[in-house]
């Protein structure tokens, strides 16, 4: 048995050189194994196992079965990508599917709302809150507004000056919005909502005497 010199000179950012007996080779080691001078290694997940194979290796049929392997590893990558655009495809369409009903059901809010105020926004037992200059600070009812947070349910008891929900002003600035009134809360807006000017958020019903 003889003895076989080896060693490896690091040249930075996976790229060496190996030393041995038999001569100087190159090999550049990568996450999923190493490609070199004389062939190349694959990771198989197995702590010190890995699949190697020197360029031009034939197999008893004369075949070049690094060439088929290179092949195999070739598709393998190219079924993963394809797996992977695949599932981008299905997250897209899952989200423009959400964005839809999530529009749809918003829209159907804000008709509720404009028939509540149709009914009821005359009534001194109804405070409606639109979104408008007229309800919020100068200048606000230009800006982008998202529902961040609801504090309080449909049907809840509210009192007068609590505030019963977050929102936030053109992505960056937090705002709450307090009772106008005690009574019985109802909201025409969810959480993640996008509020457009004139868009009705919520009323608030008094609570009958007696």
């Amino acid at each position: 048995m003889g003895l076989r010199y080896r060693n490896r000179v690091n040249l930075g950012n996976g790229h060496g050189l190996n030393v041995s007996s038999s001569g100087v080779s190159y090999s550049k080691k990568t996450s999923w194994g190493s490609i070199g001078s004389k062939g190349f290694s694959v990771r198989t997940g197995i702590p010190g196992l890995s699949f190697y194979r020197p360029w031009g290796m034939r197999g008893k049929n004369g075949k070049n079965n690094a060439s088929y392997f290179l092949l195999f590893i070739f598709g393998f990558f190219l079924i993963v990508a394809v797996i992977q655009l695949i599932g981008w495809v299905f997250r897209l369409l899952y989200w423009l599917i959400k964005s839809g009903f999530q529009n749809l059901n918003q829209h159907q809010l804000q008709q509720e709302a404009q028939s509540a105020y149709k009914k009821w926004g005359q009534s001194p037992e109804y405070t409606f809150f639109k979104f408008d200059d007229r309800s919020l600070p100068p200048g606000m009812g230009h800006q982008s507004v998202i529902m961040e947070e609801i504090f309080f349910s449909d049907g809840d008891k509210v009192e007068e000056g609590i505030d019963i929900c977050s929102v936030y002003f053109d992505k960056k600035q937090k705002a709450t919005i307090p009772s106008l009134r005690t009574g019985i809360l109802k909201w025409y807006v969810r959480p993640g909502d996008s509020l457009s000017k004139n868009d009705f958020v919520f009323h608030i019903q008094e609570i009958p005497q007696g």
